[in-house]
Order: structure tokens, then sequence, then C-alpha cells
């Protein structure tokens, strides 16, 4: 049995009404709005274990200095408001042999309640299956939930994962996924219930020990509003479709070459067709006589819309994540740099340009930039004890 109990206390931006989440402070509205409210949060989790069985349950509360408030628009009129709310949630377990079957539910202090229920299988080390389903209420609050899901929260959502994947070599594997979903109540940009499913399948072929190729497809469709001719407001299928493409040429195991190119193609209830399409180079070094790191990429992408956005994965500094959002039409340039300066000293560098073809301003308000260039730098520097 494992039993744990965990506190924190943490100092909030606040406006007078809801939690500032930038984490700037550059104009004297933000510094004002800087730690003016703060947020403390305490629980236990208590666990038992026995012979591949476990069961458990955990139990938080946490408490704003001031209130919060949820926004005005239709389908956030079930988010959380007020200073208190606490969540109980018991989860189970059972693994025998190459199975898994896993669940929990949940209840927050509006008596809302959200599940999940899965099961985990493999035969061997070639392939493996999984399902899960989940249905979370729309009037669930939990502000620290982090399950399966396709929107920002794990609120008013139902819906069916599952995934397959296949090692049919040491030359060439295979994965897919496949999600269903449904929004029983209101949700961002549908003013009533809406349907969507969302489909990956990822292919890899080591072609030789010094060339691998990775094909990346994702199609998804979900439904939003929709203005027909007789200005009703309608649900219309959004559908997505994104093949990607990898080429990895690792000249040793030090010096590797990397290119990748992307496409997206959407289509919306009647309206014309969109699309995306990106395309990168990189350059991967680790150093042997110096203790160096090094990452050079430079990406071209053109979007003709938002949904054709993509989020493509950067090399970031340690302990934290980096995701581009490619939108727009432009070039993007980054260099990252690592290294140790002693045995004990660490540091890291990393720069990135983009420039926007055809813009004067970037972004708005506070976060304008006037002309087409947008800079960004940052380092951290490690010391070990």
């Amino acid at each position: 049995m494992d039993i744990l109990a965990f506190a924190s206390y943490t100092p909030i931006d606040y406006n007078g009404k809801t939690v500032q989440q930038t984490g700037y402070h550059r104009t004297q509205t933000e510094i004002d709005h800087k730690y003016a409210t703060a947020v403390a949060m305490g629980g236990s989790s208590m666990q038992y274990w026995n012979k591949g069985f476990n069961l458990g349950i955990t139990f938080f509360a946490y408490h704003y200095k001031d209130s919060v408030y949820r926004g005005q628009s239709e389908y956030q009129k079930y988010l959380f408001e007020g200073k208190d709310n606490n969540v109980v949630a018991v989860n189970t377990s059972y693994e025998r042999k190459n199975m898994i079957v896993f669940g929990e539910i949940a209840r927050s202090m509006n008596n809302a309640y959200s599940f999940l229920l899965g099961q985990q299988y493999s035969l061997g080390y070639r392939s493996g299956f999984s399902i899960v389903l989940r249905k979370y209420s729309p009037d669930y609050q939990n502000a620290y939930a982090n399950a399966i899901g396709v929107q920002s929260c794990n609120r008013n959502e139902t819906g069916v994962y599952a995934d397959y994947s296949y090692y049919v070599s040491r030359k060439l594997q295979f994965s897919a996924g496949f999600d269903m979903f449904y929004f029983p109540k209101e949700s961002y940009r549908a003013k009533e219930k809406a349907l969507g499913e969302k489909f990956r399948a990822v292919l890899s072929y080591q072609i030789h020990e010094k060339h691998l190729l990775d094909f990346n497809l994702r199609l998804q469709n979900r439904q939003y509003n929709d203005n027909t001719k007789d200005s009703v407001t309608e649900l219309s299928n959004n559908i997505i479709i994104q093949p990607q493409l990898k080429y990895k040429f690792s000249y040793s195991e030090r010096l590797a070459f990397v290119y990748r190119i992307g496409y997206s193609h959407t289509f919306i209830g009647d309206a014309d067709n969109d699309y995306g399409f990106y395309n990168y180079v990189e350059m991967i070094l680790r150093a042997k006589k110096l203790p160096l790191d090094f990452n050079l990429r430079w990406t071209y992408f053109r979007t003709t819309s938002y949904d054709n956005r993509f989020y493509v994965y950067e090399y970031s500094l340690p302990m934290s994540y980096s995701s581009a959002m490619l939108y727009n039409t432009g070039n993007k340039l980054y260099v990252m740099l690592g290294g140790s300066l002693s045995k004990n000293w660490k540091i890291y560098l990393r720069y990135n340009l983009t420039r926007y073809n055809n813009t004067k301003e970037i972004s708005s308000g506070n976060t304008k930039i006037t002309g087409n260039l947008q800079h960004y730098a940052g380092g951290q520097i490690f010391y070990k004890f």
C-alpha cells in the first residue's frame, strides 16, 4: 500500500475576473495583475497493490484567494466559477500476463462525473492493441484533469479510442489509431451537439542502416457551425487530410540529416477547398571531440487557412517541449546549441527567426509586432552539486 500527501501554494496573475496565463509582464496593466491572487491546493492518494490488482482513491481540493469567472461564450457556461472546488476519484487496474484492464471514475464538487475504461493487450513484442472508452460530463470541473480527449479540458465529451501496432520486422513497423467522439452540449465553434472522428497511421521503414523513411497520415472530421443561405446556423463536416513524409540519413552515429514534407487539405461544407504545405531540412550534430550538441533547421510553409495549420515538433531547451505552429506563409530558421562547460556545468542556447511573407503586422494587442520578423531567444544553465 502506498499513501501520498501533497500540497502547494502558487501566486498567479489575475485581472479581477480570470486567471492570466500568458506569463508576460510588459505593460503597467500586466504588472498590476502580476501575482494579484493565488491558489492553494492539497490532497492525498492511497493505492493498494496485490498480485496484479490495483485499487486506489485520490482526493484533492483547491482554493482561489479571489473568485474566478468563466467566459461569456455559450460553450463556456458549464466552466468553473467561484473560489473552491474539490475532486474525488477512484481508479483500478488488473494485469494478467500480456493484458491490462484499467479504469477511473471521478466526481467534482458540483456532483458531475467523468469516467474512462480501457484495455491493453500485447502479443509478445510483435503487436499490441488497446481500446479506451471515455465519458466526461458537460459540467465536470477539474483544473488538473489531463486524460485522453480532443478538447483542451476533460469535459463535455464522449468517445472511444482504439489503436493497433505491429512490428513486422527489424526494418518495418506499423501503427494506427482511430478515435470517435461526441459532444453532447455546445462546444467550441458548434452551437449544438456535434460529432467527430480522427484517424492516424504511421509506417516506419528502415531502408538501410543509414536511411530511415517515415510516413504519417492524419485524417480528421469535426462538425462546426456553418451559416446557410437562409442565415440559419447548421453543423457541417470539417474534414482535414494531412499526409507527411520524413527521410533521415544518418551519416554516422554523430551526424544526421533530415528532410520532412507535409501537405494539408480541408473540405468544409460547401466552401472552397483550402490547403497547406511545409517542408524542412535539418542537420543534427553530436560532436565527438567537443562536448557539443548542435541542431539547425530551415522550414518553408504556406497555408491558406487556419484549419490547415501544422504542429511540428522542434528540439527545445531541456525540461521543456516545443511544437511550432506553422500558419500563413513564410520561412523559419532555428538553431540550438548545448554542451558541457565542465564536469558540473552545462549550458543550452536556442534561437529562432520566423519571416512571414506579405505581412506588415504579426499578432495584435500587447503581442503585436510591427513588421514581418519574429525572433525568439532562450537559454538555460545547469550546475550539478
